[in-house]
């Protein structure tokens, strides 16, 4: 088990994932993505949005420096793609730099 502090200080990843399903996008940050995406598929959590459907896929993930440094960027674009499916222009806003 991890401790507290690595979880803060270690590389994290920005990943989006899709669902065919449901026609939607999720943005996320973790520090593994295949253990992640596994429980999104598996329903593990609850509450979450993605408990909709099972057949999400990765369509994007990006290294970033720290916990912090994800979940700032995960908020951005989060919010970005809310309102546009097509998140191709989403780089305008200097997210991934």
């Amino acid at each position: 088990m991890r401790g507290f502090l690595f979880n803060i200080l270690a590389m994290h990843h920005l990943y989006i994932i899709y669902s065919k399903k449901m026609d939607r996008y999720y943005v996320g940050q973790t520090p593994e993505i295949a253990p992640r995406l596994a429980q999104h598929n598996a329903h593990h959590f609850k509450r979450s949005f993605t408990k909709g459907a099972e057949d999400w896929q990765l369509v994007f993930s990006k290294e970033c420096k720290d916990r912090g440094d994800a979940c700032k960027r995960d908020c951005l674009f989060g919010r970005c793609v809310q309102f546009e499916k097509n998140f191709a222009y989403i780089p305008i806003f200097g997210i991934f730099k």
